[in-house]
């Protein structure tokens, strides 16, 4: 190799280090140039935004996070983007802030998971403040999401990301997350040592249980931020106003109010203060109308309105223009409330320009906007008041149209909730939507006499009626029909069941803040596994929505000749009775009497408060002779007639609102003198039988096992037990029921006949029993689970505030695990079993959800797929249960239905002298007993008889050989 080439190849490493220097000084100069040119527009656009030059600010600050982009210096782009969220808030103009941070999010690498995290927060918040209620909830969602990749995580920030998604979510009526987001937010504050965010995030837990009507525990809570700080500014004033308004003391409120805009008045200008004036405004417009005050109600109104016109909150004056709305409708100036309303669903849907209130937009352009449902019910009223006024078909038929899109939007929103409570308060929100549709069908059958509005009519009552329950079975179902993958379905089984373990230790308080948080995260996790199943398997989403009536046409292609088939809608003031037979359809609808609760309370207590009975036993015998009859009139005397033509001798029930806690057997088809007397009853016409819904008709178990097995639990309780459940009586708080000794029902006793009762139905029904320290619940989820018939006869704990903690009572002293089987565990077994009879007290009663039902302990084992349901309606002896059900269980074993086999044990138990005594003949003794379900009879296996014959074989066997030894021998 040359010297010269030697130095040539010097010289050309000496020339490409010093380019690629130069190359790197360049690159560090310019990073340099944009970092500092970079600050300086920053620092530029920070003094334009205190001189209130915001839209210039903004420009500028845009430009500076470029010049950070481009260095990739983001802790600075995020201080850009900052201010940008800064100046949207001291401007107001949340619009021009959200478009900024949504095109910066387009610049951001992934794995800037904490300036992604904040920047979300801030667009959360803007869409916030406009009332984009939907797009608030999904930014906040992302932040949190982000957040929590983070180590360590900022908790300052997350608890701000927490209450505010639950202050989003009481908005928007989904109270249950509400709740649970307040409950962590407040924790997650704590451990920040944030103090304000503690006082905010009380407040806000406050907020949501005034929603949930839980007035007790948001005083308490109020009372706790109330400690914690009290500007003396109105805050809790109002507060408390807002209470008494809820509680219904318009009076009270109105004062508690007029309070709150002294205060604000005399308040410094940095706290709440006009906050607070706004929001009087408004609430003192609310309670002006519920006053019968319209034209005061307008005025504030009014006035609330001029206070939020400047901002961009649309949705707060979408809300005010239906209040406005509503002064005009009550005023009855129906064609100025449909403009004014018109005016709410424009602001509420911009696109949607359309200012003649005939006109609404596409159902599939609705958003989920929950006050969208009330504009269209609304207008659907004002029409139906044209109509009564001038007697035109068009008026009727644009009601008929803003009723449906009511209740299609209030069945949307309660699909798109995941959490159970949430859907249970709107439904009981939304009953009055089906109401005015059922109204309105019923009034253009009566002018058309279209029979295809009837038929509307009852498919709509349907789909007001046990909802929750209808969606849970379809999901259930759809699970299997789609045919999901076996590791989705486990792992949906694994979730539920995880959901529900989780639950029960946030109830008992057992390491309650960490059972939260894992309560909450569970509870997200299945609901994204729901997601991922619904957008893998299309069929399972379509079929667990699908909650549409059933057609009476269908029913009467069910029934028998002497079958009556009647589905109950109790609305305000008016009850609406569809009336089925297998040649007619009937509807009925019925004013009710102003007194009608007040009968029906009346009635119930007659027939189950054993104190008024024993207290006062005239009094109680006159008034169930009074209201039985009272109410037969009212209930079934005009199905009854429809039936003239035929002997009816079985009547199936689907019954609604209050009319779900009552017996219908025990009324009285005629005025009677004694009420120990069955002649006039209608159990004695009639086998009654009930279901919770119309498409339970046609639901059975099909398991088909050729061996049918019948398999019996019963306990007397052993004194641990006893004691157990002292204990749980002594600590719940709940409302456990507890009557005196001689009740099956009193969880304070030992039980005489329990284990008599099971003892003798296995062996009358040739099956198996599993008596005191064998009536486990390990046995009873070993063994029942296979079972073709299943009889508990125990003690059952009822919770009516929160009926998950309901139970049935197992043994305590030879068992590990827990004795109590809880209502929300049985919804997640499958059962194999035709039938259960739960004879313990109260299991076919529970908390009654309005447009619901009850959530009772037979609906749970209705659920966990057991066709057939006998339980009681309160607390009865436990000696006369165990007479009704030995009889009962013996026509079941002649061969009689179940709803056939239950009257005629009940009647036989009354009647016959050797059975019950003219002391234990009164309806509160053998009423509550009630059949839900399928009424199909049912084959137990009998007794086996080879033995037996095989032995008479053999012994004459054996005699004709002695025989014939006998005359050899002589012979």
């Amino acid at each position: 190799m040359s010297f010269q080439y030697k130095i040539t190849r010097i010289q050309k490493i000496i020339t490409f280090g010093v380019v690629i220097f130069c190359l790197q000084y360049t690159q560090a100069q310019t990073v340099q140039n944009d970092t500092i040119l970079g600050k300086e527009l920053l620092e530029k656009a920070i003094t334009l935004a205190d001189n209130e030059k915001y839209a210039t600010s903004n420009k500028i600050l845009a430009q500076a996070a470029t010049h950070f982009q481009k260095v990739n210096n983001w802790n600075l782009w995020y201080d850009a983007y900052y201010e940008i969220f800064s100046n949207g808030l001291r401007s107001e103009k949340y619009k021009t802030c959200i478009v900024l941070m949504e095109q910066g999010l387009l610049q951001l690498p992934k794995n800037e998971l904490l300036i992604t995290a904040k920047i979300y927060s801030f667009l959360g918040f803007c869409n916030d403040q406009i009332g984009h209620n939907i797009k608030a909830i999904q930014q906040y969602e992302r932040s949190l999401a982000n957040f929590k990749k983070v180590q360590p995580p900022d908790l300052y920030r997350i608890n701000r990301v927490q209450g505010n998604l639950a202050e989003i979510y009481t908005k928007e009526g989904d109270n249950g997350k509400a709740l649970a987001y307040a409950k962590i937010a407040i924790h997650s504050a704590i451990l920040a040592k944030d103090s304000m965010a503690i006082w905010k995030n009380t407040k806000i837990l406050g907020n949501v249980y005034v929603q949930i009507e839980a007035f007790d525990m948001a005083q308490k809570t109020y009372k706790k931020a109330q400690q914690l700080r009290d500007d003396k500014d109105g805050t809790f004033e109002l507060i408390e106003a807002n209470i008494l308004y809820k509680s219904g003391d318009y009076e009270a409120a109105l004062q508690a109010t007029l309070a709150t805009i002294r205060l604000t008045k005399n308040c410094d200008k940095d706290s709440y203060c006009h906050y607070n004036l706004e929001e009087a405004t408004e609430l003192l417009g609310e309670i002006f109308m519920e006053l019968d005050q319209p034209k005061k109600a307008l005025l504030q109104f009014e006035n609330y309105l001029k206070f939020i016109e400047p901002y961009e909150n649309k949705r707060a004056i979408g809300q005010t223009y239906i209040r406005i709305g509503d002064v005009y409708a009550k005023l009855k100036q129906h064609d100025v409330a449909l403009q004014t309303y018109q005016k709410a669903l424009n602001t509420f849907i911009p696109e949607f320009k359309e200012t003649d209130p005939s006109q609404n937009p596409l159902e599939d352009s609705v958003n989920l906007e929950i006050w969208l449902m009330e504009i269209f019910r609304n207008k659907g009223d004002c029409y139906f008041a044209k109509y009564k006024e001038t007697d035109r078909e068009d008026w009727l038929l644009k009601a008929t149209e803003n009723y449906e899109l009511a209740v299609n939007m209030s069945e949307t929103k309660r699909l798109n909730f995941s959490e159970t409570s949430s859907k249970l308060t709107l439904g009981s929100y939304t009953n009055t939507f089906y109401e005015q549709y059922i109204k309105a069908k019923l009034a253009l059958y009566k002018r058309t006499k279209d029979a295809t509005q009837l038929q509307e009519a009852f498919k709509i009552s349907q789909r007001a009626n046990a909802f929750v329950l209808r969606e849970l079975m379809n999901e259930k179902d759809a699970l299997k029909i789609a045919s999901v993958s076996k590791d989705s379905m486990d792992l949906f089984q694994e979730y539920e069941e995880k959901i529900a373990n989780l639950s029960r230790k946030v109830e008992d308080s057992i390491n309650l803040v960490t059972s939260q948080k894992q309560l909450f995260d569970t509870k997200e996790n299945f609901k994204l596994l729901k997601k991922s199943i619904a957008k893998n398997y299309p069929k399972f989403d379509k079929l667990r929505n699908d909650l549409q009536g059933i057609s009476a046409t269908k029913i009467q292609q069910q029934l028998q000749d002497d079958e009556l088939f009647i589905k109950y809608f109790l609305g305000e003031s008016t009850l609406y009775t569809f009336s089925i037979t297998n040649h007619r359809f009937q509807v009925d609808e019925t004013l009710l009497p102003d007194e009608f609760q007040t009968i029906l309370s009346q009635y119930k207590q007659a027939i189950s408060d054993m104190l008024f009975i024993n207290k006062t036993p005239d009094i109680a015998e006159q008034q169930y002779l009074q209201t039985a009859h009272a109410l037969y009139k009212t209930l079934l005397q005009k199905p009854l007639q429809l039936a003239r033509d035929h002997t009816i001798t079985a009547i199936t029930i689907v019954p609604d609102g209050a009319l779900c806690t009552i017996p219908f057997q025990a009324l009285l088809t005629e005025k009677s003198d004694s009420w120990s007397k069955l002649e006039h009853t209608v159990i004695k016409k009639y086998a009654i039988g009930y279901h919770y819904f119309c498409k339970m008709l046609f639901h059975s178990n099909g398991n088909d096992k050729k061996e049918e097995m019948f398999t019996a639990f019963g306990l007397e309780l052993d004194q641990q037990t006893v004691d157990d459940l002292q204990e749980v009586v002594a600590t719940n708080e709940t409302q456990l029921q507890t009557l005196n000794q001689s009740v099956r029902g009193n969880s304070l006793s030992k039980l005489s006949f329990s284990d008599d009762e099971a003892l003798a139905l296995a062996e009358l029904m040739h099956g198996q029993s599993w008596i005191n320290e064998k009536a486990t619940k390990t046995n009873f989820l070993k063994h029942a689970r296979n079972a073709t018939s299943i009889h508990l006869a125990t003690h059952a704990l009822m919770d009516t505030k929160n009926p998950n903690n309901s139970a049935i009572v197992f043994n305590k002293s030879h068992d590990s695990v827990h004795n109590l089987l809880r209502l929300d565990e049985i919804y997640n077994y499958d059962f194999n079993a035709k039938m259960i009879t739960l004879s313990a007290c109260n299991t076919g009663f529970g908390k009654y959800q309005k447009g619901e039902g009850l959530q009772s302990l037979a609906r749970a084992f209705n659920f966990a797929k057991i066709p057939s349901v006998t339980a009681t309606l309160w607390s009865i002896p436990d000696a006369s249960s165990a007479s009704i059900m030995k009889l009962y269980y013996t026509y079941l074993q002649q061969g009689f239905s179940k709803n056939v086999a239950l009257q005629k044990a009940q009647i036989e138990y009354v009647e016959n002298d050797e059975i019950s005594s003219p002391a234990s003949r009164l309806p509160f003794y053998w009423s509550a007993w009630t059949h839900i379900g399928d009424d199909a009879l049912i084959t137990f296996k009998q007794k086996n008889n080879t033995t037996h014959y095989f032995l008479i074989a053999l012994a004459f066997i054996a005699f004709l050989g002695g025989f014939l030894w006998f005359k050899k021998t002589r012979g």
